[in-house]
């Protein structure tokens, strides 16, 4: 029987892709040097010294996550916090099919059942059998968390932002790999840059995959 296909999106400001775009690479903290970094310097820190304790080992900063949703509670919070314009950012996704190897892209991969800070959080290598056990779909197809039974919301923000995460990075040229925004004027920037670098890489817009509502109650 064949496999589902899954979708994980990777969040970055429209400014760190020339980088991303001259590198090759989707590049883990411990690497990548960005020019603009939303992401909580704290929770950073921590995921620096959170050992992996299956293959491939090492530390959360060694690997590049990517979520199950494009929507997920941290990034609205980053929004509303910064008042980030999501016209200036871009969202990479990335489509595979699991397998017994936990290889993605050529790259070992693991799973995050939630947050990795949450006492929900479980790790494990992100085999088929692994993505369909302890990621929570129900939660990441939710727009409503009020509406599923015997989930607080904190609960369901854990584990709306449970990770897919690639060790040591993702070649970023790929047919799996899409470069989604929001706007015409994001998408003309992104065709540039792909362009200027050479690669052969889809660009598109996907009004779906972004905010569109005040969802003042993401940040309680």
């Amino acid at each position: 029987m064949k496999t589902k296909t899954r979708s994980v999106f990777h969040v970055t400001p429209l400014v760190n892709l020339p980088s991303i775009l001259e590198s090759g690479y989707l590049l883990p903290d411990s690497l990548a040097k960005p020019l603009t970094n939303f992401g909580d310097r704290e929770i950073k820190a921590k995921r620096k010294v959170i050992h992996v304790a299956v293959e491939p080992g090492g530390n959360l900063s060694e690997y590049t996550p990517f979520y199950f949703t494009s929507q997920t509670p941290m990034l609205y919070e980053y929004i509303e916090k910064l008042k980030i314009r999501q016209s200036s950012l871009v969202i990479i996704q990335l489509d595979f099919e699991p397998n017994e190897t936990a290889t993605i892209e050529g790259s070992p991969s693991i799973v995050i059942s939630a947050h990795p800070l949450s006492k929900k959080a479980v790790i494990k290598c992100a085999t088929s059998e692994n993505l369909s056990k302890i990621v929570n779909w129900q939660v990441i197809s939710s727009t409503d968390p009020f509406s599923i039974r015997g989930i607080d919301l904190h609960d369901w923000k854990a584990y709306r932002q449970a990770e897919l995460l690639i060790y040591k990075g993702l070649k970023i040229e790929s047919p799996n790999i899409k470069l989604l925004v929001r706007s015409d004027e994001a998408l003309a920037e992104v065709d540039k840059l792909i362009e200027k670098a050479g690669l052969d890489l889809y660009a598109g817009i996907n009004e779906k995959l972004f905010y569109h509502t005040n969802l003042h109650w993401l940040r309680t």
